[in-house]
């Protein structure tokens, strides 16, 4: 037994931790001997490192790393996670944290395992910073670690190559105003840059970036081919090819193919065993794709794919002039006005039947807010952002069904042939009854309805939802919602965009997803 021991496989997984800051693992890692801790939180995935002079500064380091979290982010740490090294097992640690301390068990990483593949992780970031700008690596490896976590406000290739404004008292009236240097890292407000000439590293926000360019030994630079040859490789005799015109598979075509003016060109009627000149100037040079044959140079080209720069322009000319117009100002002033007006007054005329506001007295009712309209494709909607919340609306949230939902109820009818049926509400919205006191501006073009109309005097207000405002959708999900239960269905808990009722053996199952509704169901009279 002795003989055939192994290590053991640890099945047992510790308790999931969901809130950020509550357990912190910590690990040491050596890079050109210098120590780095690194410090990651489990509820959050969040890491921070730290470089070390000295691996007995581990312990202050955390120490320091932990009142970041309690002061910056207000969360109190329980558990610490760490490899039980003598860096972290001393008694000032134990001491001052007076917190849960797991120790891994001696030579068992892997119950460590965050930190331990973190350390990886940032490892692999630095190498890959130092490979890609080719710096230095014993040199700038530290700033390349820095880089490693970068701010996307700033962010930049590693080594990146720039040019960084000199102030004026630091250079001659004739010296330039830039200095050539290379990205090293992001600090506040700015880039931490190392002078390509000098080596000296400094902080400046007043940099320049030119357009990137693959270096010569890029490996972008090689996948892109040469497409330039000299001048007596291409031009060569182009033979015309025999072909069979029953032959169902084309021939490929040569490695290189010359295209030549069409005046050089054999005639159709010329034999095929006639070679021709060698043409004076190459036009183009092509490398053809596998398994693409060349078209023939005489085949017929359909005359309604030929426009004319002048037609085009005058197709471009007559589609810009048709453009809908900006308001409806412009609208009365076109020469479609009449069919304008007639669509205004459609919808006016629409939104009065349907008992959507009424004409108020400013004077009699004053009011604080009075949001404006705006017609959008001849509907008229309110600027819901200038209404305020708790004076114009309260609620806004509107519940949808899941997607995971529709598919299981399409799977069920698929499975139980039940019939599905698909249907849009219109104007859902202007179906459901205002909340709130909500008073809007005339609208543009009012007038045409009732030329009496006084836009200082008088607003409407709202007695049913309209679109744009705040609570529009939520106003239209109660009224739909309160119908269905008011006559026999119930809500399902799990998905408030799912209705459900059973009667005499049969169910009906219906889906709202804003105003579009799904109907599923086994018994047709139900259904009606």
């Amino acid at each position: 037994m002795e003989s055939k021991t192994t290590r053991s496989v640890g099945k047992e997984k510790s308790a999931r931790v969901e809130k950020p800051g509550e357990e912190l693992n910590v690990d040491l890692t050596f890079v050109n001997g210098t120590p780095i801790l690194m410090v990651s939180d489990t509820g959050s995935g969040c890491t921070f490192a730290k470089i070390l002079g000295r691996k007995s500064d581990a312990c202050q380091g955390i120490l320091d790393i932990i009142k970041l979290i309690e002061t910056q982010y207000h969360h109190k740490l329980k558990t610490i996670v760490s490899d039980g090294g003598g860096e972290f097992i001393n008694s000032k640690f134990t001491k001052w944290c007076e917190i849960n301390h797991h120790v891994s068990t001696p030579y068992t990483p892997e119950q460590n395992g965050i930190a331990e593949r973190k350390n990886r992780t940032v490892v692999e970031m630095c190498r890959t910073l130092l490979a890609d700008s080719k710096m230095d690596k014993e040199k700038y490896w530290i700033y390349a670690f820095e880089m490693a976590k970068p701010n996307l406000k700033y962010m930049r290739r590693f080594g990146e190559k720039c040019v960084a404004y000199v102030d004026g008292h630091k250079r001659g009236k004739l010296d330039s105003k830039g200095v050539q240097c290379r990205v090293l890292g992001i600090k506040e407000k700015g880039y931490l840059l190392v002078e390509t000439d000098s080596g000296r590293i400094f902080k400046s926000v007043h940099v320049k970036f030119p357009k990137y360019e693959p270096e010569q030994g890029d490996e972008a630079s090689k996948e892109e081919p040469q497409r330039g040859r000299p001048r007596q490789q291409r031009q060569q005799t182009l033979e015309p090819e025999e072909r069979d015109p029953e032959e169902e598979e084309p021939r490929s075509p040569s490695p290189i193919r010359i295209l030549q003016r069409l005046s050089q060109l054999p005639p159709s009627g010329q034999p095929s065993g006639s070679k021709t000149a060698v043409p004076e100037r190459t036009q183009r040079v092509l490398e053809p794709r596998d398994k693409v044959a060349a078209k023939d140079i005489n085949s017929a080209v359909d005359q309604s794919n030929i426009i004319e720069g002048r037609r085009r322009r005058a197709a471009y000319a007559f589609s810009a002039t048709m453009e809908d117009p900006k308001s409806i100002a412009e609208a009365l002033q076109r020469d479609d006005a009449l069919k304008w007006k007639g669509a205004i007054l459609d919808e006016l005329n629409s939104l009065v039947e349907n008992g959507t506001w009424e004409v108020i007295n400013l004077k009699k009712e004053p009011t604080k807010n009075i949001p404006d309209t705006k017609w959008y494709k001849l509907w008229l909607v309110v600027q819901g952002f200038t209404q305020v919340e708790g004076v114009d609306y309260d609620e806004t949230f509107v519940p949808v069904v899941q997607s995971t939902t529709i598919k299981a109820l399409i799977s069920v009818a698929l499975a139980k042939e039940y019939r599905i049926t698909q249907m849009d509400v219109v104007t859902a919205y202007l179906n459901s009854k205002m909340d709130y006191n909500v008073v809007i501006r005339i609208p543009d073009g009012y007038e045409l309805l009732d030329p009496q109309i006084d836009r200082k005097r008088h607003a409407l207000r709202l007695l049913k939802g309209l679109y744009g405002t705040k609570q529009g959708g939520y106003l239209w999900n109660e009224e739909f919602k309160g119908t269905l239960v008011s006559i026999g269905f119930k809500q399902a808990v799990s998905d408030p965009g799912l209705f459900r009722i059973q009667r005499n053996g049969s169910e009906l199952l219906i889906t709202l997803y804003v105003d579009n509704i799904l109907i599923v169901t086994d018994n047709e009279d139900l259904r009606k």
